[in-house]
């Protein structure tokens, strides 16, 4: 397999970004001020797209993967870590990524609906004709985005591949660190712009390496 160089990032996007506007996670829980104690917090100003630590985060996503299959019961089959958060040694701005993998397409719509119960609000969804999915965030203090997709899907599988990319390198993922780090400093509060270069990068590196199936 022939790794692509990480600064050749141009391409189309044919599938939806995963990351949406920041919403800010908020609970009773004690988990954000373990996970953020100290300067991190001093990090979160809005003029800023700071980058964090992994290990901040794996808290954060197994006590919010918990309140989800609780509310989803068997409508969900998987429920995966995903994005930056989910890479070790990879930092990534405060917002945690969450694929969940329904038992079929026909329970994404209900699992949107029950996921309104904990909190969350709809961001988009597939438009008509395409892979069916469903994007959702939760207000709050850190960001908690859930991508619903049909288990084993297109869409699920390349969103692991994505995450399991960076994770089987560690040089690899501080590489693409280094890259996020310039588009951050780049196009500070700039959401869209920082995320429209993540999108063209991996487009790049999904057509040089991913496999087909």
């Amino acid at each position: 397999m022939t790794r692509p160089r990480l600064r050749g990032y141009s391409g189309r996007v044919r599938l939806p970004g995963f990351t949406a506007e920041a919403a800010l996670y908020q609970s009773g829980s004690d988990y954000w001020e373990r996970a953020t104690a100290g300067h991190f917090r001093s990090q979160l100003r809005p003029e800023r797209l700071p980058l964090m630590d992994y290990s901040r985060w794996r808290l954060l996503f197994e006590a919010e993967q918990q309140r989800i299959r609780t509310a989803l019961g068997d409508r969900v089959i998987a429920i995966a870590h995903v994005g930056s958060t989910s890479v070790p040694g990879l930092a990534g701005r405060a917002e945690i990524d969450i694929l969940v993998g329904a038992a079929t397409p026909d329970h994404i719509a209900e699992c949107m609906r029950l996921l309104t119960g904990l909190g969350y609000v709809t961001s988009a969804r597939a438009p008509s004709g395409s892979e069916q999915w469903g994007l959702m965030t939760r207000p709050g203090k850190i960001p908690f985005e859930v991508l619903i997709v049909g288990h084993l899907s297109r869409l699920w599988r390349r969103h692991l591949w994505l995450r399991d990319y960076l994770r089987r390198d560690p040089e690899r993922a501080r590489a693409y660190g280094r890259l996020k780090s310039k588009w951050a400093a780049r196009y500070g509060s700039d959401t869209e712009k920082y995320k429209q270069a993540k999108r063209r990068f991996w487009a790049s590196v999904e057509d040089a390496t991913m496999p087909a199936s």
